[in-house]
């Protein structure tokens, strides 16, 4: 068995390198007159599963760019929480130029195929590269689909490393998806209620990687697949597709198609924007092209992704997006119920012992803590709510009030506290001097109650300040 498997390999290898060496990709295959595809493109699994029944399930959202800036981020909201996935209408890029770039990268997948070796390249380095499947030699089936890659950010390539047939609109329509990335950067900083430039700001767009994906027309599609199914290492993914279709989404665990729609854009969050900037408040979901017998489709995936050498981990918006106690999760929560608790033991164990008016500094204490009760009940709805809605509670207006009420409150906490720690100290404990009996007890409790909710309320007030810096 280990000899029949280790020949099964070989001669697998054998095949991955005889068809690599052509540099001529699918396209070749298909030049060359085939009826069957050869079997390093065969499925393990059959790729065509149950898609929705109706059209309403099987659409993902349509959003309107040109709309009202608040409806456009509600609608970006929900998608990117309940899709991962949405098309874009009225995004500013003319129609012509997205059928001049789709023109120009399948000319030149069409082109001699002697003028596309030239760029055949699997070295990651290189500016702009041809190539058949990344992952040749380590996926376990080979996807039906040619790709010509462009690294088109921090950096532009060289004109002259870009090929000829498709240089000039390649340049343009680079700069038009730049544009249109800051753009949607601008409405997710607003959907994760951040400033409007946040996500600019931190370097989601300073990377950018274009794939022009080429998929044949296939003699028996229902053995193979344009792309496995995948979620993008990146932050967002401008997808444009040609008429034919073949783009599906795993949704509610079934396969919806993603019918093209003339003149719009698919965007979907990609792996960083999920686990990184939202912390998983927005999803990356897996999709995948099948493989079709009509043909040729083309399409053109624009990821703004890290750019090589960038920590995205320890960029100044994920550490404040993961770290406990930031508004809206549930540690932040957790301290405002504290804070209460403490607050308003202590005023009942004030309150009700006899005599306490004698003394200012334990009115101070019931002012001061009822106070607190509020500040703090109030923000613990709005956790709260944020929790139940999965919202996001960083909008700089919000956390700039924050910072300001933590302050406040821990400043009179800390002050009522130390006055009537410092007043039960030396009456009570150094002149002896308490003749209220048990009532003693219920004064030395809500002081260490007030201490108590000082301490949380420090704890929130340094985290809102520090929310604050990094923002």
């Amino acid at each position: 068995m280990a000899a029949i498997k280790t020949e099964s390999l070989n001669s697998r290898r054998s095949q991955l390198e005889a068809f690599e060496n052509t540099k001529s990709g699918v396209k070749g295959l298909l030049d060359a007159g085939i009826t069957k595809i050869p079997s390093i493109f065969h499925c393990h699994v059959k790729p065509h599963t149950k898609t929705a029944a109706t059209e309403s399930e099987s659409s993902i959202p349509i959003i309107d760019l040109d709309g009202s800036v608040e409806e456009v981020v509600d609608e970006i909201r929900n998608a990117c929480r309940k899709w991962g996935f949405f098309q874009v209408v009225n995004h500013g890029i003319p129609v012509e130029v997205l059928e001049q770039v789709i023109n120009g990268v399948r000319g030149f997948h069409e082109q001699d195929p002697e003028l596309k070796k030239q760029f055949y390249s699997r070295d990651r380095t290189k500016k702009v590269s041809y190539f058949s499947n990344f992952d040749l030699f380590q996926s376990k089936a080979a996807n039906w689909r040619d790709t010509l890659s462009f690294s088109m950010a921090p950096s532009l390539p060289l004109p002259e490393e870009i090929p000829q047939i498709c240089r000039e609109i390649v340049m343009e329509y680079t700069e038009q998806v730049k544009k249109l990335g800051l753009t949607l950067f601008e409405l997710i900083s607003k959907a994760l209620e951040l400033g409007d430039t946040h996500l600019k700001d931190m370097g989601c767009a300073e990377g950018l990687l274009m794939l022009g994906h080429y998929y044949p027309a296939c003699p028996e599609p229902d053995l193979t697949l344009g792309t496995t199914n995948h979620t993008d290492v990146a932050f967002v993914t401008i997808l444009l597709q040609d008429q034919i279709g073949g783009l599906q989404v795993l949704h509610d665990n079934q396969w919806l198609d993603v019918p093209p729609l003339h003149g719009a854009l698919v965007i979907n969050v990609g792996d960083f924007l999920q686990q990184i900037i939202s912390n998983d408040k927005m999803v990356s979901v897996s999709h995948r092209v099948v493989a079709k017998e009509i043909g040729p489709r083309t399409s053109i995936a624009s990821q703004f992704r890290p750019y090589m050498g960038k920590d995205v981990k320890n960029s100044k918006l994920g550490n404040m997006l993961d770290f406990p106690g930031t508004p809206g999760t549930l540690t932040a929560f957790v301290l405002r119920i504290l804070q209460c608790v403490f607050a308003a033991g202590s005023v009942a164990s004030m309150a009700t012992a006899v005599g306490f008016y004698n003394f200012t500094a334990f009115c101070y204490v019931i002012a001061s803590m009822g106070l607190q009760v509020t500040w703090s009940f109030m923000l613990a709805l709005l956790d709260a709510y944020a929790l139940l809605r999965k919202k996001m509670l960083h909008n700089p207006i919000l956390v700039s009030l924050f910072v300001v009420g933590d302050w406040v409150t821990a400043t009179l906490s800390l002050a009522a506290a130390s006055a009537s720690g410092g007043v039960a100290v030396l009456f009570f404990s150094n002149l002896g001097h308490c003749s209220f009996g048990d009532e003693c007890r219920k004064f030395q409790i809500s002081v260490v109650l007030a201490f108590l909710s000082w301490i949380t309320i420090a704890i929130s007030a340094l985290i809102m300040l520090w929310i604050l810096a990094a923002g």
